[in-house]
């Protein structure tokens, strides 16, 4: 079931209604983005990687307050995915 991210109180209702007992969201997945603001994406990517409004907090939040957990998971980029862009922003580790 794909819920729009605005409707977060649709996603802790239908969640309840429905008897979870934790939602999963996948977070900084893809392209790195993220559903959350983030100073330090910003500096290191610029701003258009990072929400500028907080959508993982509305979201635990709006589920903790009924009673649901949240499971957050993070696939961050490591570098063999980078674009080429951001592989020239990226500085290299040791023996990468």
């Amino acid at each position: 079931m794909v819920v729009p991210s605005h409707t977060n109180c649709g996603l802790s209702g239908t969640s309840a209604a429905r008897g979870f007992e934790y939602v999963v969201l996948a977070d900084f997945h893809g392209l790195g983005t993220m559903l959350h603001p983030s100073k330090a994406s910003d500096k290191w990517r610029g701003k258009r990687y990072a929400s500028h409004r907080d959508v993982i907090g509305e979201m635990i939040s709006a589920l903790s307050a009924r009673g649901i957990r949240m499971i957050l998971f993070t696939h961050p980029l490591d570098g063999h995915d980078f674009t080429a862009e951001l592989a020239v922003l990226t500085p290299k580790r040791e023996g990468k």
